[in-house]
């Protein structure tokens, strides 16, 4: 959180900058690297900005201790994997009062048990 009027704009650059460069410089590093199979530099770099959905070489894999159980798979992927809230819910309401306004959500709770999700009420 920033208050209003807050410059911004070094900080920004400088948490893309930083990156970016470690980024160069790992490709520099491993160029002609045959088993290297990763995208770094530039490529990686729009990736991170465009918060790209579908990452071109994913790196990280996880293979589960028993590959057979449902239920164990279903909880790993739900500590894993955002979640929407809309996603859980039955309905969101906007209501508008005298005293204010809120939300108004009703989960279901079969979807948050189908999931495995580790959450409550």
């Amino acid at each position: 959180m920033i208050q209003a009027g807050e410059a911004v704009g070094a900080v920004a650059a400088q948490s893309i900058g930083e990156p970016g460069t470690q980024m160069t410089l790992k490709t520099f590093h491993f160029a002609g690297v045959a088993s290297m199979n990763v995208t770094l530099g530039v490529p990686r770099i729009k990736e991170i900005i465009n918060a790209t959905k579908d990452i071109s070489t994913p790196i990280i894999s996880a293979k589960l201790v028993n590959e057979k159980d449902v239920i164990s798979a279903r909880i790993v992927k739900g500590r894993l994997e955002k979640t929407l809230l809309g996603e859980i819910a039955s309905y969101i309401k906007e209501m508008y009062t005298p005293k204010g306004c809120y939300l108004e959500i009703e989960l279901d709770l079969h979807a948050t048990e189908a999931l495995k999700l580790e959450i409550s009420v």
